[in-house]
């Protein structure tokens, strides 16, 4: 339970101009707040160590006596307030509602306000992140995702400093920290190794940025390893050419199915996020040209970039001239495209993680593929059909991908490990039958 108490800093302890009474916020141990209390006393007026008033029989005294005692109630009950809507208790917090009780309006320039706590600077950043500049590009503000992110981010940051009930301030962010939040993460919230380690990545972004401010942070936060999944424990769920060509082939048992086998079909052809894919538009479509391919300019929210993409297949052709599909939401896209993988007949025993209801969490497990089905499937089918069969520059371009250590974990390792051993074993071949034509060559 947090304690308030009041204290005076006047050095001339027999003055008679009244000064500034300071009001203290202990939350816990490692944090507590103290600013002006916005009441005034004289400093003979005042009992130091007790941190009251001294008792006169005047006026002033009952007046001041009775308004500390009711700010400490006020402040008492917003305390009760705040828990039950997880609502952050920092400096700001407390100025406001020291204002609000003196009867002022208080100021909602929360960027302004500077503090060594680190969920405050989150929150800093979130409030700053239509205008900030990324590095790299030229336009301000953060991509509406990239926000999200860091929203969800700011609720886990919460929740953890609940669990371990201290605020967390940014000289706290020590190798202990580091171990008892991965502890956190991995064993007690059982989160998968790739959340885990962006949460990492997460932090040392909001340190970054708060050393901007001169705020002193622990020197160990440089020394934060973030970390993913090795390669071999990485679950890809890709549908090859042939199964994409079994979806085509497929009549699907309603309207709304059908329309969702169009908007797969579309997907598997240019590898484009779920939310780009959806916010596609005929009107959007640059040419067709003389061998019937059709292209198109689509919008990448992510990149903040427009690429252009091609449909080759005759099928997807059709759909985009005759047959373009209506509008659904990503969350109905991705539970209808798990039902026409299973009218499909995609119901072989799968390696991968799929979301648990009882868990909250991706479980890891041998499932159906029907169930492991997903708009980022359509994405990363793209990536590993073509990878090996045409210079991987050119479906980054597609993808937009800019490292290709980014885009070759969309790539299904398991399915191209095969691809790639064939592509060695076929120009091998060739290899081998051109020594054998320059030894004829030089016997004739």
């Amino acid at each position: 339970m947090s304690k308030i108490t009041f204290r005076h800093r006047s050095i001339d302890l027999k003055s008679q101009k009244e000064t500034p009474i300071k009001i203290r916020l202990v939350i816990s141990r490692n944090c507590s707040l103290e600013m002006n209390s916005g009441l005034f006393v004289k400093p003979i007026d005042w009992n130091k160590e007790k941190g009251i008033p001294i008792k006169r029989n005047t006026k002033e005294y009952l007046e001041l006596d009775k308004k500390l005692i009711d700010l400490v109630s006020f402040i008492k009950n917003k305390e009760l307030d705040a828990e039950k809507t997880n609502e952050i208790i920092n400096f700001e917090w407390l100025r406001n509602h020291i204002e609000i009780f003196n009867g002022k309006i208080p100021k909602v320039e929360k960027s302004a306000v500077v503090s060594n706590e680190l969920i405050d600077h989150i929150q800093k950043y979130i409030d700053l992140a239509p205008t900030k500049k990324v590095k790299g590009k030229s336009s301000l503000g953060l991509a509406p995702n990239t926000i999200i992110k860091y929203k969800t981010f700011k609720n886990l940051m919460i929740r953890y400093e609940k669990a371990i009930k201290t605020r967390i301030r940014f000289k706290d962010l020590d190798k202990r920290f580091y171990n008892e939040f991965i502890h956190w993460l991995l064993v007690k919230e059982k989160y998968a190794v790739n959340y885990a380690g962006k949460q990492i990545d997460n932090i040392k972004t909001i340190c970054s940025d708060a050393i901007e401010y001169e705020i002193e942070v622990n020197r160990y936060f440089s020394k934060m390893e973030s970390f993913k999944e090795d390669e071999e424990d990485r679950y890809i769920v890709t549908f090859s050419f042939e199964e994409i060509e079994i979806i085509r082939n497929t009549e699907m048992p309603n309207e709304s199915l059908e329309n969702t086998k169009k908007w797969m079909i579309l997907g598997f052809e240019i590898g484009q996020r779920g939310n780009d894919l959806l916010a596609m538009d005929r009107r959007n479509l640059t040419s067709k040209d003389e061998s019937g391919n059709i292209y198109m300019n689509v919008y990448q929210h992510k990149t903040k970039k427009w690429v252009n993409v091609a449909f080759i297949h005759p099928y997807a052709v059709n759909i985009l001239e005759n047959e373009f599909p209506y509008p659904i939401a990503i969350q109905n896209l991705n539970e209808n495209m798990k039902e026409v993988a299973k009218v499909c007949g995609f119901i072989a025993p799968t390696e991968g993680k799929k979301f648990s209801a009882n868990s909250g969490r991706k479980e890891f497990g041998i499932y159906p593929k029907y169930e492991l089905t997903t708009s980022h499937t359509m994405r990363r089918s793209f990536a590993t059909n073509w990878y090996q069969k045409m210079e991987t520059s050119i479906i980054m371009e597609i993808t937009g991908h800019t490292k290709e250590e980014q885009f070759r974990e969309y790539i299904n390792a398991r399915a191209d490990k095969e691809a790639g051993s064939r592509n060695f074993a076929e120009k091998a071949q060739k290899a081998f039958q051109q020594i054998e034509l320059q030894k004829l060559q030089k016997t004739a």
